[in-house]
C-alpha cells in the first residue's frame, strides 16, 4: 500500500499534541464554567435533605440498639428473646463442654456403615456398586 501524499511525522506530531492540548483546553473551560456558574460550595448538593437523613439513621441506630439488648418473653408464642452479646459466649461455653459423638452421615471415603474396609477397589466401579 502507498503512504498518503500528505501524510508527514511533522503532521502526526501536531495532531496528536494539538489533541491533548484541545482536551486540556476543554476540561480547563469546564472548569472555570462549574466555578463561575456552579453552585455554592456551603448549599448542600442533595437539597437539604441530608440532615433528615442523618436524624433518621441516628434514630434507627438506638432503636436497633435497644433492641439487640433487651430481654423479653412472648408468653402467648413461648418465646424468649435474650441479646446476642450475652447468647453467644453461653452457647460458646456450654458446646464447648459437650463431648463430640460420632456422626451418622456417610462421609466418602470412609469405611461403609455395612463394614469393610472402605478401601477403594480398582476393579469395581461405582456402577457396579449400585
Amino acid at each position: 500500500m502507498d503512504e498518503h501524499p500528505g501524510d508527514t511525522l511533522g503532521k502526526r506530531f501536531l495532531a496528536f499534541w494539538g489533541t491533548i492540548a484541545a482536551v486540556l483546553a476543554f476540561g480547563i473551560l469546564i472548569y472555570l464554567v462549574k466555578g463561575l456558574f456552579g453552585p455554592d460550595s456551603t448549599d448542600p448538593l442533595d437539597g437539604g435533605v441530608g440532615a433528615d437523613r442523618l436524624a433518621r439513621k441516628a434514630l434507627v441506630d438506638t432503636d436497633q440498639e435497644a433492641e439487640a439488648t433487651k430481654y423479653a418473653f412472648d408468653k402467648d408464642k413461648q418465646l424468649v428473646t435474650i441479646p446476642t452479646t450475652d447468647a453467644i459466649p453461653y452457647a460458646a461455653s456450654v458446646l464447648s463442654k459437650q463431648k463430640a459423638e460420632k456422626s451418622k452421615m456417610p462421609v466418602p471415603g470412609a469405611a461403609p456403615a455395612t463394614g469393610g474396609t472402605g478401601a477403594h477397589d480398582p476393579n469395581q466401579s461405582a456402577f457396579d456398586k449400585l
